[in-house]
């Protein structure tokens, strides 16, 4: 009796790691996208300013900031690529380090498309906020697989996802 207890204690052990282990491969469930929104309406402000202050750089292609050290690294329109551009606005630096204290970590402008990565995991998926600069409705964020549209004009959550992408494709 006491061995098929410790089995059947072995086993159940087993099925909820495995279980744990899925969940937090696959990410967020539903109910955690519920609390996503909460996220996004927390965040709206910082996020729309952070979207004003890239739209406004001029002859530039791409921006990418993933540090609150006040520098961007910038790809510009005649193929120049600089690693440390200076962010000299105090407000934008603000508005950096409020939004990376929150769990952002990845702020991105890639075409018309301007993204905040805010969740990752191991296996190389990312989740965030994406904001259509152009209007378009479509995203060009890599390795793309899902999208859901925001109750803000021209607001999504995204998923990007290598593996899945490549399989997908």
């Amino acid at each position: 009796m006491k061995k098929i207890t410790k089995i059947t204690i072995v086993i159940s052990i087993l099925l909820v790691s495995i279980l744990c282990f899925v969940r937090w491969y696959n990410g967020p469930s539903r109910g955690v996208e519920i609390f996503e929104d909460e996220i996004f309406e927390r965040d709206y402000h910082e996020l729309v300013k952070m979207v004003e202050f890239l739209d406004s750089l001029e002859d530039v292609e791409d921006v990418h900031i993933d540090s609150t050290d006040g520098t961007m690294l910038v790809h510009y329109i005649d193929d120049r690529i600089v690693k440390d551009v200076v962010i000299s606005d105090e407000d934008v630096l603000s508005t950096v380090s409020a939004l990376m204290k929150k769990g952002y970590f990845n702020i991105t402008k890639h075409g018309g498309t301007i993204y905040f990565d805010r969740w990752k995991n191991l296996f190389g998926c990312f989740k965030g906020f994406a904001f259509s600069a152009d209007g378009s409705g479509e995203l060009d964020i890599q390795f793309l697989i899902g999208r859901m549209e925001l109750d803000k004009t021209d607001w999504y959550y995204y998923i990007s996802d290598y593996e899945k992408w490549r399989v997908m494709n």
